[in-house]
């Protein structure tokens, strides 16, 4: 969980995504002091929900001080403007911005094959309650199978669905090309990703890429400014964009291109 105010500074609005301790997710839209607050200078993340249940209100407040409406953002996904909910003002301390693509995360996922057992002797660590009221030990059997379908250096296809990733630093995608050279397939689908430029480190970082879903990500479309390397792009036979923000024919075309 991020919490210090160094933290604060990588929320762009309009373009940040983050999750709550209870894994709703949303998009920055405002960061700075809120009207209604006690605090006059406390810095605030003004948020849209994408599930607008979550939110409270469609980011304006009644200024504590004047008792006139202060509008801090505007919702923009098309249901919660209907609804004038979505919105959300939080304290910096409780925003999670994600986590980083990097080696330690992707060997976290997978297990190596000297790990101790999570199952010695067949038997996990836990108990189910019979209906006599009794305590049954569980069985899990074929856990050196599985483990042998995790090992990274075998694998031609990993997923990393749904673990808040929000970005892939600069410095780590030298040691992941290195590492994951073989891997073909990644399924990035619904996390914190929101621009090309983390699409195309993923193509950098996976040198053999031919498939790849980033559903369920708020990703919109591709910038005029972004070039896309032929090179990477060559390999790539499927990519996967269901429930993104992609509204340009444009965005198609380039990519089909």
């Amino acid at each position: 969980m991020n919490t210090s105010l160094e933290n604060s500074l990588i929320l762009i609005p309009d373009k940040t995504r983050i999750r709550d301790s209870d894994g709703f997710v949303a998009t920055v839209r405002y960061v700075g002091p809120v009207a209604s607050a006690k605090k006059v200078n406390e810095v605030y993340a003004g948020v849209e929900w994408d599930d607008d249940t979550r939110g409270k209100h469609d980011g304006s407040v009644i200024c504590r001080r004047t008792n006139q409406i202060v509008r801090h953002f505007s919702l923009k996904n098309d249901k919660a403007s209907q609804t004038q909910n979505g919105g959300s003002f939080m304290r910096l301390n409780k925003i999670d911005t994600g986590v980083d693509l990097n080696l330690q995360l992707i060997r976290g996922r997978y297990v190596d094959h000297d790990a101790p057992l999570v199952a010695p002797n067949n038997l996990l660590p836990y108990t189910a309650r019979t209906s006599s009221g009794r305590d049954k030990p569980i069985e899990f059997f074929g856990e050196m199978d599985v483990r042998k379908r995790q090992q990274l250096k075998d694998l031609e296809d990993i997923s990393l669905r749904g673990m808040g990733i929000a970005r892939i630093p600069k410095e780590a995608r030298d040691d992941m090309k290195h590492k994951f050279g073989h891997v073909k397939e990644i399924d990035m689908a619904g996390n914190l990703l929101s621009d090309w430029d983390a699409f195309c480190d993923i193509l950098y970082s996976f040198p053999s890429l031919e498939w790849i879903s980033f559903a369920c990500n708020k990703i919109y479309d591709i910038p005029s400014t972004l070039t896309l390397s032929d090179g990477e792009w060559s390999r790539l036979r499927i990519l996967n964009l269901n429930n993104c923000y992609i509204a340009s024919s444009q965005t198609i075309f380039k990519i089909g291109k």
